[in-house]
């Protein structure tokens, strides 16, 4: 049986390899500038994750009580602490995406037009969807001559050049995403996930 064993990598004073928890490595990603940095962090963070960005979220946590107390009592207003870190910065489900929208950002830093804080509006001319896949596939198209305004376009363009050049099958249309001026960010977080299964 392989060893599990990792050798201490050391960010912002904190060796890396022997964080289990996510939500302390979400926590050093807030805090660390350096941009070679993060990516180390996004990466064990994507070694920890229970499942991986695909892992579906938790269920939901127990409803507290009149005074404020869940059924393990603790209180609803204060989060929990281990070793320095606030532990409830970023349950599962959030952190999954916030995780995944990181992994995005590291792909389009060269793209100073495109701006993604979300997964909704910021997807919405479909020029996030282009510069994503151009960033793997440069030579498909001329990502220059977009114009944020052809928004079909931009969305066909996307999708057909990631099918055809990856084999992802493309889980969005464009028609409807023309159709919609704040895309349903499930959607999109669906279909950016089976980007990163196959792209990463």
């Amino acid at each position: 049986m392989a060893s599990s064993w990792k050798a201490p990598l050391v960010i912002c004073g904190v060796n890396i390899n022997a964080i289990r928890e996510p939500a302390q490595l979400h926590q050093l990603l807030q805090q660390c500038e350096d941009f070679d940095d993060k990516n180390k962090i996004f990466a064990r963070l994507m070694d920890i994750m229970p499942g991986g960005p695909d892992a579906p979220p938790p269920p939901p946590k127990p409803a507290a009580n009149e005074n404020g107390q869940n059924p393990a009592g603790k209180s609803k207003a204060g989060n929990s602490k281990r070793d320095g870190f606030e532990l409830d910065i970023a349950p599962q489900g959030q952190g999954t995406k916030e995780v995944m929208l990181f992994w995005v950002q590291c792909r389009l830093r060269d793209y100073k037009t495109v701006k993604v804080e979300n997964f909704s509006t910021s997807w919405s001319d479909g020029i996030a969807f282009c510069a994503l896949i151009h960033h793997f596939f440069p030579d498909a198209f001329d990502f220059s001559k977009l114009d944020p305004r052809n928004r079909r376009y931009n969305f066909d363009l996307a999708f057909r050049t990631a099918d055809e050049r990856a084999g992802i099958f493309p889980l969005l249309e464009p028609d409807d995403m023309v159709a919609m001026e704040k895309p349903d960010w499930k959607s999109v977080f669906a279909y950016i996930q089976s980007i990163y299964s196959v792209l990463k």
